[in-house]
């Protein structure tokens, strides 16, 4: 039974049936992605495009959590902030699917019954946003771990505290989510 899954005995059990069903939710993902490419109005882009951004964060967020059957596990506020204010573009949806992509992709376990399927769906939405050619334009919702320097030199000291700023809050992201970013 389902509410078996909330018991520390069944935890194994119920972190596979967790992660069983959010591969079979990231299956819809690449059509998610191609509909939304086709909308032309804005205010419909957006009314579209933020819930679908926070779904494939709430996945993140659960996928190999055992907290999903203890708890609450939510987006916090400052992260959905982010994602409403930054949710533009279609540049800004294929960088936070290939994100929160990535975030999941790093929390798979290869002893998951469902590794390989999982693995094999994130690699096609991070494909699908790569040949998007859209990658270069996104905002980050997250940094990659490795530190590294950019010899880009900035005109003014105000876009540097910008840039700084953005850094700053991308690092809190991804520390408040306890997770990793992959590279392009």
């Amino acid at each position: 039974m389902i509410q078996d899954l909330k018991y520390e005995e069944n935890s194994v059990k119920a972190v596979q049936c967790l992660n069983d069903m959010v591969t079979n939710a990231l299956l819809h993902a690449e059509d998610c992605l191609k509909y939304m490419s086709a909308l032309r109005d804005l205010s419909i882009f957006r009314f579209c495009a933020i819930p679908q951004v926070m779904a494939i964060g709430t996945l993140a967020l659960c996928y190999n959590n055992i907290e999903v059957f203890r708890g609450v596990v939510k987006m916090r506020r400052g992260l959905t902030a982010k994602v409403i204010d930054r949710t533009k573009t279609m540049a800004d949806v294929y960088g936070s699917f290939f994100d929160f992509s990535c975030m999941i992709k790093s929390k798979v376990d290869q002893n998951d019954p469902n590794a390989a399927k999982t693995l094999s769906r994130l690699e096609a939405i991070q494909k699908t946003c790569r040949e998007s050619g859209l990658l270069s334009k996104r905002k980050l919702y997250v940094l990659p771990n490795k530190a590294s320097y950019s010899s880009t030199i900035y005109p003014s000291f105000p876009a540097s505290l910008s840039t700084l700023a953005m850094q700053i809050i991308a690092l809190g992201v991804q520390r408040d989510m306890g997770l990793q970013a992959c590279e392009i």
